[in-house]
């Protein structure tokens, strides 16, 4: 007979409990870090009342870790008190790769039920996370839960293909490089985190949407050789290049007038196309991060200056048109260079990021595929 599993903290720990102490660990870990969490919150709001200073009032993370640790041991206690002893199996070491591949497959209806509940609770911490203000610490707080996210996944990527489309942050520019010379970006990060079967990285430095001037450097204009056959996954993270190309009688173009002039025109030519010749694939359109940089255009078809997220949300409206899934890092604040302590530390000339920047914004792009993904088991 199937256990049901109810919703709510006590639920989650009593699956837990009946599926291994993995899991146990898994949400004793995800206990301390929500209480470390709360803290924080009382913290943020005494702090805007009193005006107290950061390093004087702030809880320590070994307080708070001490506090936590004995609310995680007596709702343990409890728990295990109400649970009848013929129903507990005997627990088994979760596996160090059990994320990986066939380890994921091998997963039981039950273990699953277990890890989708830590889920939700990971992606409700993070959403609460995503309000903060721009800062160093909350984009290091999202990718904390990302890599939570992944190290709890309940689905495979290992028969998967996937195209990356994009510019420099594609390809990699500002990172490092492998033993063999290749660029290293946030592609061999989503990679590294959930293992396609294959994997083909498209991004070329100076990469656009529209052409302007150099047609080999246009997406528009190169879709065939950019969109792989046998794909089953296209992420395309494009734009920062065509608000950022300066031109005295730039044009924004519009949508659905018939032109593919400008940004605007370029970017829904591309994707009509795509829906024509390519319908069979998932496609998923990220979002930069926030810049500081600006465009000094003069617009000929828009009043005053758009703003990047003018530009950005083009792309939301034609994925919502046209079924597309959005990874919206720029209004999640993710490792937005409003900050200045985010941009030292991960975009050092306020565009490309350095090896750390490519590797939280691949984990963050890898667990948002890994969500829809497994959102997709449950419909």
């Amino acid at each position: 007979m199937k256990k049901k599993f109810m919703c709510g903290t006590a639920a989650v720990l009593v699956a837990a409990m009946l599926c291994g102490c993995g899991a146990l660990r898994d949400y004793q870990e995800y206990r301390a870090d929500y209480e470390e969490f709360q803290e924080y919150k009382k913290y943020k709001a005494a702090l805007a009342q009193n005006d107290v200073a950061l390093e004087t009032t702030a809880p320590t993370t070994e307080e708070v870790q001490e506090s936590t640790q004995e609310t995680v041991a007596a709702e343990i206690e409890t728990t295990v008190e109400t649970v009848p002893q013929e129903t507990q199996p005997e627990t088994q070491a979760v596996p160090e790769q059990e994320t990986q591949g066939s380890g994921i497959k091998a997963l039981t209806e039950e273990e699953i039920a277990v890890r989708k509940a830590l889920q939700e609770a990971y992606i409700n911490e993070r959403n609460e996370v995503y309000t903060w203000p721009a800062s160093y610490e909350k984009t290091m707080k999202i990718n904390e839960l990302d890599k939570k996210i992944l190290e709890n996944a309940y689905y495979s990527f290992e028969d998967m293909e996937i195209v990356f489309i994009g510019d420099s942050i594609t390809e990699g520019v500002g990172g490092n490089l492998d033993a063999e010379g290749n660029k290293i970006s946030y592609v061999n990060y989503v990679d590294a985190a959930i293992d396609f079967k294959n994997v083909l990285n498209h991004g070329k430095a100076g990469r656009t949407v529209n052409d302007y001037g150099d047609e080999e450097l246009s997406m528009d204009s190169n879709i065939d050789n950019l969109i792989n056959i046998d794909s089953d996954i296209v992420v395309i993270l494009i734009g920062v290049n065509d608000y950022l190309y300066y031109d005295e009688a730039k044009r924004f173009g519009a949508l659905d007038n018939g032109s593919t002039a400008g940004y605007c025109g370029a970017l829904q030519s591309f994707v009509n196309a795509v829906e024509r010749n390519y319908p069979d694939k998932e496609y998923f359109f990220v979002t930069l991060y926030q810049l500081l940089s600006t465009d000094a255009s003069t617009y000929t078809d828009f009043q005053g200056t758009p703003t990047f997220n003018d530009y950005l949300q083009v792309q939301r409206t034609l994925a919502d048109r046209h079924g597309y899934h959005m990874i919206d890092v720029h209004n999640s604040g993710l490792m937005s260079t409003q900050d200045a302590v985010t941009t030292a530390n991960l975009i050092p000339d306020g565009i490309h990021p350095n090896d750390a920047g490519y590797r939280v914004l691949g984990e963050h792009i890898a667990a948002e595929l890994l969500l829809y993904y497994e959102s997709k088991m449950t419909q």
